[in-house]
């Protein structure tokens, strides 16, 4: 198995011809056509639904995973790639049921640039009462083959219902082979991506494009550590995983109130479990970002110092167990009051500048720290 997912299928383009300009219906699943971000895919050749999670972990009940099933159904860091000759290319979506943001945002890239993004709100499909929604982005006239690259959003349940392309008997082209090391995310909204729209705007995502690397995000908004995932990770999850990252304990310790004792036997058996699975990958356990919450849900003080200190000691008790292989990274230090969301309302989440910033202070520390 290669280290990102690409689907297979026997189908073939179909079209017809209209005063000599031919449109040609792409199905999702076909092998030109590359899905990542997503590890447990379901496909047909009408639809393909992402998903980011095993059918064993959705189907725990929220009491053991500690995870929102229908927010971890949203496709954040899922990215659709393919290429073509067209003049016009449709590429087509479906909103599901489950979890969707206020609006959706998928930007599209061309050869790598960054060309534009598209932006419809969820309102205005319900209105019309189709889930169907087609992106078009903007195509070079030259005439010539190129790559285009669609992200899809963070807070967003969505399914890809293929391309249409249109022009002079337009092709699809074979993408070249990419072998990037494979990076998973775990958290919880931070990191999904609660305060960005798109999923190319994360600090995983920022983080992933700085060091080259190719990102399965598999952070759910409002979960708690979970060792539920780190059993999918270690078990479902078989070929080599080269990083991993994980900022987690915010909502331990603001909504499920538990004391520092019982998160630091929560994270160690989280990291010991992926570790079980996953001997070789490079670890990075990062400390609670800025933020100014002081209290948990019932009014009881609360100091995010104390939490990052059980992640620190939680990463040297493993490297006084021979772990070499896993590192403490205080994120507090690369975040402010300036990169908040929406302060004082939020006052946990990053906005847009907020996740670049700390993306990309993290790909300077992980690569120092990688040189050594």
């Amino acid at each position: 198995m290669g280290r990102w997912m690409i689907l297979f299928a026997s189908v073939w383009l179909t079209g017809c011809v209209v005063g000599g300009h031919s449109v040609r219906e792409v199905p999702p699943s076909h092998p030109a056509i590359r899905v990542t971000g997503a590890l447990f895919n379901k496909e047909s050749d009408t639809l393909l639904i992402f998903q980011r999670h095993s059918d064993a972990f959705l189907a725990l009940p929220r009491m053991v995973s500690y995870t929102n099933a229908e927010k971890a159904r949203t496709s954040s860091g899922v990215a659709v790639t393919f290429r073509t000759d067209a003049q016009k290319v449709e590429v087509r979506f479906r909103m599901l049921n489950g979890f969707n943001n206020w609006q959706i945002c998928i930007p599209w890239y061309v050869d790598g640039d960054s060309l534009g993004m598209y932006i419809l709100r969820k309102a205005v499909l319900e209105e019309r009462g189709d889930s169907l929604f087609r992106v078009v982005p903007r195509v070079p006239q030259d005439g010539r083959p190129h790559t285009y690259r669609l992200v899809m959003p963070t807070l967003n349940t969505l399914a890809f219902a293929g391309l249409t392309l249109h022009g002079d008997n337009p092709s699809l082209l074979p993408l070249p082979p990419e072998d990037k090391p494979v990076y998973l995310a775990c958290g919880n909204s931070i990191t999904h991506g609660r305060g960005q729209c798109s999923g190319d705007q994360t600090y995983p995502a920022v983080l992933a494009r700085e060091m080259g690397w190719q990102l399965f995000n598999l952070a759910v908004g409002g979960a708690s550590t979970s060792v539920p995932l780190a059993g999918m990770i270690a078990d479902e999850i078989p070929y080599h995983v080269d990083f991993l990252s994980l900022l987690i304990g915010y909502n331990d310790a603001v909504f499920q109130m538990i004391d520092t004792s019982v998160y630091h036997a929560r994270l160690h058996a989280f990291l010991r479990t992926v570790r079980e699975g996953h001997p070789e990958t490079h670890i990075f356990v990062l400390g609670q970002t800025y933020t100014e919450t002081t209290t948990n849900r019932a009014g009881g003080s609360l100091d995010f110092d104390d939490w990052r200190h059980v992640q620190e000691e939680v990463v040297n008790q493993m490297q006084r167990e021979g772990d070499d292989r896993i590192w403490y990274i205080n994120a507090a230090l690369f975040t402010g009051h300036d990169d908040l969301n929406n302060p004082p309302d939020d006052v946990v989440h990053l906005n847009v500048n907020g996740a670049s910033r700390l993306g990309k202070a993290l790909a300077d520390t992980i690569g120092k720290i990688l040189e050594k």
